[in-house]
């Protein structure tokens, strides 16, 4: 759970509620009126789109701290709609807050709080247009993401260790833009230096500084 509430849930408590969803689960569609800000909390999410040869593939991902979004700060000048332009789904069990939309607006009169909410749109645009890895890139790559799902949805046992829990190489092949025979070789070398060790649904991670440097050498 959460340890501390966030802005949004210690600010706007009567527009606020925290919402728990399984792997999966679509937080909001295509041209969806925006009526909420949502806030992540824990887990992956994923925006999904159809590709020119009709198969599904994900565009990017957020992790924790980020919006899930940013559509809801859109139009705040004006009262017209504002629709959400893709599909975000939950890739691992999420939780996130949603506030509404007039409540958020009425916090960025304040000075304090506008300037937090804007440090955490601009990490949200920074994250979400990073450049996109190269094929060369893609342990690196991979490295990051099991660094953003051991920090979000990681149990960590007394030993140090992180377990990632329910994770498939197809899920980290979605977040790589890669395909899983790729993806399932690089996450074999992870595991034969020590790093990780890949079970049924699980990944656990054995050197977690390892995966915080990125050390891919």
């Amino acid at each position: 759970m959460v340890e501390t509430a966030c802005l949004f849930q210690q600010c706007c408590i009567r527009h606020n509620s925290l919402v728990q969803a399984s792997k999966g689960t679509t937080i909001v569609m295509p041209e969806q009126r925006v009526s909420y800000v949502y806030h992540l909390h824990q887990g992956i999410v994923g925006y999904f789109r159809t590709s020119d040869k009709g198969r599904e593939v994900v565009d990017y991902f957020i992790v924790p701290p980020h919006f899930i979004g940013l559509a809801g700060f859109a139009g705040m000048d004006r009262r017209d709609p504002v629709f959400h332009l893709a599909e975000a789904r939950a890739i691992t069990p999420v939780l996130y807050c949603k506030t509404k939309r007039e409540a958020v607006w009425d916090l960025l009169d304040d000075r304090k709080s506008r300037s937090q909410i804007m440090d955490m749109i601009c990490g949200t645009v920074y994250f979400m247009t990073a450049p996109a890895p190269l094929v060369s890139d893609l342990g690196p790559r991979v490295i990051a993401i099991l660094d953003a799902l051991a920090r979000s949805i990681g149990v960590t046992d007394p030993a140090g260790n992180i377990a990632i829990p329910g994770i498939t190489h197809d899920d980290i092949a979605a977040m790589c833009k890669a395909t899983r025979p790729t993806v399932s070789r690089v996450l074999e070398r992870l595991e034969q230096r020590g790093i990780i060790v890949i079970g049924r649904r699980n990944i656990d991670v054995m050197k977690p500084l390892a995966l915080r440097h990125k050390r891919w050498s």
